[in-house]
């Protein structure tokens, strides 16, 4: 049975297209059945009302190493005062290198299409209306290995659980168009739609281009000239 990360390590807990941050905790009266995560002072509701025997699935950094495992919902108990997820422990976990590319903070314009709820016609249909959509979105950083972007919504629209997205953009002489991206998580530290994605099936010309493209605009700033203070 492989060996699980040390107490304490962020445990990152996908579920339906949405991320969420745990921490691994010391096993109960040294039960090595489960794996035990606390959920915080405020536990999603998402996750408290999770059936038992779910499978979800689960990774953690270890500095450069990323760990990954899928985990079956055994229960949520109560010990503190905090809600604890209880997962059975999985009979693998992977680890492998981080891969490592240069992110730079800027704006690139691009188009995602995605699945958008239509708020108002789900509310005149009662019932959910999903469908398909390319919308206009912009890239705040990005990298060989994937983007946070910022989607710009149609009134009365909003972004509904998906695992992947299609992309469009073009980086200079590079034009990466209708290309599947994963979807990481969405950032809801901000009131903005804010979706981070990574690459799926870039070539290594295209990672080289993108990592050049990184390099030359990083060196660009840095040999800029500092401007007088007025």
């Amino acid at each position: 049975m492989d060996a699980l990360p040390v107490v304490g390590t962020p445990v990152l807990l996908e579920l339906e297209g949405v991320t969420w941050r745990l921490e691994l905790v010391a096993p109960a009266f040294h039960d090595a059945r489960f794996i035990r995560l606390a959920m915080g002072e405020m536990p999603p509701l998402e996750l408290m009302r999770l059936e038992k025997g779910r499978r979800v699935a689960c990774r953690f950094h270890e500095g450069q190493i990323l760990g990954a495992f899928e985990g079956r919902v055994a229960g949520v108990v109560k010990e503190d005062g905090r809600a604890i997820l209880e997962l059975d422990r999985p009979a693998s976990i992977s680890r492998s290198p981080r891969r490592k590319h240069v992110r730079v903070n800027r704006h690139v314009a691009m188009k995602l299409r995605l699945p958008l709820r239509n708020e108002a016609l789900g509310r005149a249909l009662g019932k959910d209306f999903i469908m398909l959509c390319w919308v206009q979105a912009t890239a705040v950083n990005i990298s060989a290995g994937g983007v946070r972007v910022v989607l710009e919504l149609p009134r009365h629209h909003s972004a509904a659980p998906h695992r992947e997205a299609v992309l469009r953009f073009d980086l200079s002489e590079l034009h990466i168009h209708d290309r599947k991206v994963n979807l990481v998580r969405r950032d809801w530290s901000t009131g903005d739609t804010v979706m981070i994605y990574t690459f799926v099936d870039l070539s290594p010309e295209e990672v080289q281009a993108i990592e050049a493209y990184n390099m030359n605009w990083l060196g660009s700033v840095v040999a800029a000239p500092a401007k007088e203070p007025s």
